[in-house]
């Protein structure tokens, strides 16, 4: 983020400000814990999509390639999140066998 959105984003001096705020809070939570997606690579390019559906504007891409990328994105989020949640699982177990009394 580019150090004049940084200070405008830090602002919150007004209750519209505080409200945006919070409504991009939730929604960023919103994509992590419904769709499992951790982090944007680009989120610049989410911004402007965002921007593009608020304000009406004109998708990007035909629809079909909209619906379709939009599965194989979650899917690959959700097949990396899995990866992370199996490995945890694994370190845990083996991290737990150690110990007096687990069999």
């Amino acid at each position: 983020m580019a150090a004049a959105d940084a200070k405008k984003a830090s602002s919150l001096s007004t209750d519209n400000e505080k409200f945006n705020y919070v409504l991009g809070l939730q929604l960023g939570q919103m994509i992590k814990q419904q769709l499992g997606i951790q982090s944007l690579a680009n989120p610049d390019q989410f911004l402007v999509g965002v921007k593009d559906a608020l304000g009406g504007g004109k998708p990007k891409l035909p629809e079909a390639e909209l619906q379709t990328i939009f599965r194989a994105g979650v899917e690959r989020a959700r097949a990396e999140a899995s990866k992370v949640l199996a490995k945890e699982g694994i370190d845990f177990l083996a991290a737990n066998k150690k110990k007096p009394g687990v069999k």
